[in-house]
């Protein structure tokens, strides 16, 4: 968030101390306030105790006047931004918004809105190879943004063993996720070096990576919303890829993060 977004917003959320019981009778633009005013009468609600409860009486004009203001104003700056593809930005105002009073429906629409114009806004296709370790998508998606990962083509995973009559078991690190599927990691350290296994040079050729970037399954599709800004590395979930052979085409769709960011 943007030192001025977030600056702005701060000084904004003063009022919400008091517009809480107001917020869902404001009404939208063009749309007469149905049944009582903002502020007239009481409502009952749940409290602390699961008791009904009545929330405090505002009936001061004014005071009603400057919380309407106040949600018109932040929704406007939302909207400006909107227009000038500053997604993340609306997206900041509307989710301000929505952590100080969640039932506020309109917020909540526009947000829905804004997630998606994020999750198409830029396409990347890339090759992952069956033969290679973690390969770098050169993609780093940004924490709290929708990104979306499909997959189409087939591979060959190869396995040469000689066996006795007990066969082998199926080691721990190839437990999580089916053999030879498409999966991913976030790399949360821009210096880390990753190799075989799941995450950097120190984590012991863990398949499932470091606490810290656990690797997910993708197979032919997956959608998310990135809990953690870092870069998208992909590829075959096996412990020695280096004799398998084939390709994957992925397509990955996001809103994703500038480099020097």
């Amino acid at each position: 968030m943007s030192a001025f977004v977030r600056f702005a917003i701060a000084m904004l959320a003063v009022a919400l101390v008091w517009i809480t019981p107001l917020l869902a009778q404001v009404p939208q633009k063009g749309q007469p306030n149905r049944g009582q005013a903002p502020g007239q009468g009481q409502r009952n609600v749940k409290g602390n105790n699961g008791q009904a409860t009545n929330e405090v009486k505002i009936e001061d004009p004014r005071l009603i006047e400057l919380h309407q203001q106040f949600i018109q104003n932040v929704e406007k700056l939302a909207g400006e931004y909107e227009k000038k593809g500053e997604l993340e930005k609306a997206r900041d105002c509307y989710s301000q918004i929505l952590r100080l009073v969640p039932q506020y429906a309109p917020a909540a629409a526009a947000m829905a809105a804004v997630r998606s114009k994020e999750a198409v806004a830029e396409t990347k296709k890339i090759d992952i190879f069956a033969n290679k370790e973690w390969q770098d998508t050169n993609i780093t998606v940004g924490e709290g943004k929708p990104v979306s990962i499909s997959a189409t083509g087939q591979w060959k995973i190869r396995i040469d063993y000689d066996l006795s009559p007990d066969g082998v078991e199926i080691p721990k690190e190839l437990q999580a996720f089916n053999l030879g599927s498409l999966v991913g990691m976030i790399v949360t350290n821009p210096n880390a070096t990753v190799g075989n296994g799941g995450g950097n040079n120190n984590n012991n050729g863990n398949n499932n990576g470091p606490p810290e970037n656990p690797v997910f399954m993708v197979g032919s599709n997956t959608s998310f919303i990135a809990k953690q800004t870092g870069r998208l590395f992909l590829r075959m979930y096996d412990a020695d890829p280096k004799d398998n052979v084939g390709k994957l085409s992925v397509e990955i769709k996001g809103s994703f993060e500038k480099p020097g960011k």
